[in-house]
């Protein structure tokens, strides 16, 4: 008898010391896009912070292509343990579930939301050849090239929509990069005239002085760009429109996992030297608790289902 009354309590005790232990192995943090770009430089540094806090071990793999829907699908395929994670974006997240990008992939990669790391705004970049310094200026050139062309993370991204808002133009050309690491190549080899670019990815590139910053899309100007304006101060009275980055995981896995992984990410934001480091690349922290993100993608992927419907396909 009391063997069987104790029996109960010794298989919630080791499943409370199982829970404990996690992760008690490497886990994968799978980065949709190719280093370099925003989502690569925030989750490295990020992650760096959540080993030394928490003393886990994080290898981050980056599984690039289809506008980090590639990535994504791979995590929403892996067993639910919490031993693979995504750096997840705005893009796969909230952009593609939407009907801009062909075919719809969004039933084939469910998600579940775990912290939302950051935000940050885009800039639009021009080259210095362009007689181009501000926004209006930039929509007009466009209207008198004769093939006018852009580039972008690639299709579907972000700044993909953002440049489509802005024009909606007919007969211009796209050229969509693997990520915003490679876009800025492009864009600084001159292989395209205009780009969207992610703040952190675009400010190491600026002292340079090798092409110009116009606007920026956040709600207020950066402090380290403070005399780039916004969309909305260049005259785009509804563009206001920032990146995003957080952490998912498969659907199923626990909520323990989750809040484990949701303290940790928030822990690490409140740090003073990460608050500073994601000031200067152009970032700005976001925690949230899990409940709070999951409302906050499910307003983004409404969002941009709209915008997307009425963009030209």
């Amino acid at each position: 008898m009391a063997l069987a009354l104790l029996f109960p309590v010794l298989v919630s005790w080791s499943a409370s010391a199982g829970a404990q232990t996690y992760p008690d192995r490497p886990v994968r943090m799978i980065i949709p896009y190719a280093t370099g770009g925003g989502t690569d430089i925030l989750m490295r540094y990020l992650m760096m912070k959540v080993e030394a806090n928490e003393g886990w071990r994080v290898l981050i793999e980056n599984r690039a292509g289809a506008t980090g829907v590639i990535g994504a699908r791979e995590v929403a395929k892996a067993k639910p343990d919490g031993f693979t994670m995504l750096a997840g974006h705005i893009a796969p997240n909230a952009i593609n579930p939407g009907d801009f990008v062909q075919p719809k992939f969004a039933p084939d990669w469910p998600l579940a939301e775990v912290a939302l790391a950051a935000e940050a705004p885009s800039l639009l970049l021009v080259q210095n050849e362009l007689p181009v310094t501000n926004v209006a200026g930039l929509k007009k050139w466009l209207r008198s090239e004769k093939a006018p062309v852009y580039g972008s993370d690639g299709a579907g991204s972000l700044a993909h929509l953002q440049m489509e808002l802005l024009m909606n133009l007919p007969g211009m050309t796209h050229i969509a990069y693997k990520g915003g690491g490679p876009a800025i190549q492009g864009f600084m080899s001159k292989e395209v005239p205009v780009l969207f670019s992610p703040a952190p990815v675009a400010i190491p590139h600026i002292a340079g002085g090798k092409f110009r910053v116009i606007a920026q899309t956040g709600s207020s100007r950066l402090s380290t760009l403070p005399n780039i304006p916004t969309m909305v101060e260049s005259g785009e009275k509804e563009f206001s429109a920032p990146l995003w980055w957080g952490v998912f995981a498969p659907v199923g896995a626990s909520e323990d996992i989750a809040k484990r992984w949701n303290t940790a990410v928030n822990k690490a934001l409140a740090d003073a030297t990460v608050i500073k480091w994601l000031g200067e690349q152009g970032y700005s922290a976001r925690p949230m608790g899990i409940k709070e993100f999951s409302t906050y993608v499910t307003r983004e992927v409404d969002r941009w289902t709209k915008v997307s419907a009425n963009i030209k396909q």
